[in-house]
């Protein structure tokens, strides 16, 4: 009996470690079959949309804004970012210092989720370098809302407004000026 009871108590506290184990947290993707939290090499979650800027009080609306976001075992952050379309954009907006961390989202199975991309609590602030005006914006951090989350159906949308430290920045009004769409669906767990 004794050794019954040695047994069964080990099994129990086997089992309770099982069932306390904390659950996985962080960014993951819809690869069209499974939930996968890192993107394979040269793969991206890639968010495209306009945004528009004011530097040093001259528009430079992008009709094109490609932001590619890179998953490493859940932690997400954006690898590279492409601004295009109009003339005050093409050939004239460069993203720098990047990878720019995102911050994690919002409780597991979330449908959408505020985010911090940059700054100063997460790997390397946002910065951005414009030739015409010819400004460097740094010290950024992007917040915005990741929306349509959780959802194998439907791809994830961003929408987002950046400021550049230190004040007064030259980059102000910077922001996404319509919904960007990634290629494929998100989520936080």
């Amino acid at each position: 009996m004794t050794k019954f009871k040695a047994t069964l108590l080990a099994s129990l506290i086997a089992a309770g470690t099982l069932v306390s184990a904390p659950a996985f947290a962080g960014w993951e993707y819809w690869n069209g079959s499974a939930w996968v939290n890192t993107t394979p090499a040269g793969t991206y979650v890639t968010f495209t949309g306009s945004t528009t800027a004011t530097v040093s009080g001259i528009a430079v609306p992008c009709s094109s804004a490609t932001f590619n976001m890179q998953l490493s075992g859940g932690t997400a952050s954006i690898a590279s970012a492409t601004f295009t379309g109009g003339a005050a954009c093409t050939g004239n907006v460069t993203a720098e210092n990047l990878s720019w961390g995102v911050s994690p989202g919002a409780g597991s199975g979330a449908a959408s989720s505020a985010v911090t991309i940059g700054g100063t609590s997460y790997p390397n602030a946002i910065q951005v370098r414009f030739n015409t005006p010819a400004r460097v914006c740094t010290g950024g951090v992007a917040t915005g809302t990741l929306n349509s989350l959780n959802n194998t159906a439907t791809n994830a949308t961003f929408t987002f407004t950046a400021q550049f430290l230190p004040p007064p920045s030259p980059c102000t009004n910077v922001r996404s000026t319509s919904t960007l769409t990634a290629n494929v669906p998100l989520r936080y767990m």
